[in-house]
């Protein structure tokens, strides 16, 4: 995408995306476990059908997907490329706080079933923690693309993981 706009479409996109695979690694794991208590067996059996799925997805983007052309020849190769990047104080930036924010969520998925065994009592729960959790973040990824048509897309991110971490911070803290 060659414009600022389209790139946030893509980005919302993306994330829609992130959270149907964290539903679908889930729901995976779950059918895994029905077909075999041998609990490496299952894993298996969950890793190789959602490695055939992203195979067979790659596959399909790379086989019906055309490029279109740039828009100016890149004057650099690959390395040059890369290491130019590194050098850039807003590429890095950016790239930082996507790590922070994916990270996070990856942080606040993995510690649900905790949070619900030790504070909430009830080991039970983690599974409808999780399926509120990637609900609410997929239900808000329109709102969030919409405020930042509004707004600068730099204060949209940096108020949505103020929000975020507000929000931990409340499950952090002894309200529960």
């Amino acid at each position: 995408a060659h414009s600022y706009d389209a790139r946030t479409r893509l980005m919302s996109f993306g994330a829609v995306g992130g959270v149907l695979g964290y539903v679908l690694g889930s729901v995976a794991f779950r059918l895994a476990a029905k077909v075999s208590s041998v609990p490496a067996v299952a894993y298996g059996l969950a890793g190789a059908a959602l490695g055939l799925l992203v195979a067979l997805g790659a596959l399909a983007a790379g086989t019906w997907l055309e490029e279109r052309p740039a828009p100016r020849p890149q004057p650099l190769p690959d390395r040059k490329r890369v290491l130019w990047a590194l050098r850039q104080p807003p590429f890095l930036l950016l790239v930082g706080a996507v790590f922070f924010a994916r990270a996070g969520l990856t942080v606040v998925s993995a510690s649900l079933p905790y949070f619900a065994k030790y504070r909430l009592h009830d080991e039970a729960l983690a599974s409808s923690l999780m399926v509120t959790l990637l609900r609410v973040v997929g239900a808000l990824i329109p709102l969030w693309k919409r405020v930042a048509d509004r707004w600068t897309k730099a204060k949209t991110y940096g108020v949505s993981l103020a929000v975020v971490a507000c929000g931990i911070g409340l499950i952090a803290s002894d309200t529960f």
